[in-house]
């Protein structure tokens, strides 16, 4: 997986061998689901998500995925939308609202198709550096752990002109074998 923003990066709470996490400079606003490694992007409530077959830039697709989101508080704002390889939107679902401090977790899997890029709207405010909101006002959610399906190379789709092309060879030598 390769995570985008147009925001300014992302900020990790904390490392593995560190004591106890920082919570992005807000100790009493987040709980971990799994210890230390809450995750947000800075200057944006967008991440989005790409898939790569491991260790090379080769395009990839899952069948799946997912995360917990922290801190979800108001309806409406914090989303996730599943797009195809030809990046039309399959899916798109709000998640659940946990209230203060509370862990949501929202995914999807599909059959008969496959995800290329998810887009994570994650509440309406940002983080703009640890201890540094963009706006104190709004809901600003986090993410904890992110689940998803083995990222296989993606196939690309024939386009039209290639299957009209084939279908009317076929149809040719289907003419020529009749006379």
């Amino acid at each position: 997986m390769v995570f985008s923003t147009p925001g300014t990066g992302f900020l990790v709470s904390a490392n593995g061998g560190g004591a106890t996490p920082a919570l992005f400079g807000f100790g009493n606003d987040f709980q971990a689901f799994s210890a230390q490694k809450l995750f947000t992007a800075t200057g944006s409530n967008i991440t989005d998500v790409s898939f790569f077959v491991p260790g090379t830039a080769q395009a990839a697709t899952s069948t799946a995925f997912g995360l917990v989101f922290v801190d979800v508080e108001v309806g409406g704002l914090s989303r996730l939308e599943f797009f195809d390889a030809g990046n039309a939107l399959i899916y798109s679902r709000d998640v659940l609202v946990a209230g203060n401090q509370g862990l949501s977790f929202l995914g999807a899997t599909v059959s008969g198709g496959t995800i290329s890029r998810v887009r994570i709207t994650a509440g309406l405010n940002t983080i703009v550096a640890n201890g540094v909101l963009g706006n104190p006002n709004d809901d600003v959610v986090v993410m904890d752990d992110f689940l998803y399906a083995e990222p296989l190379a993606a196939v690309p789709e024939p386009s039209m002109a290639l299957l009209a092309a084939a279908g009317l060879i076929l149809l040719v030598g289907l003419a020529k074998l009749r006379s």
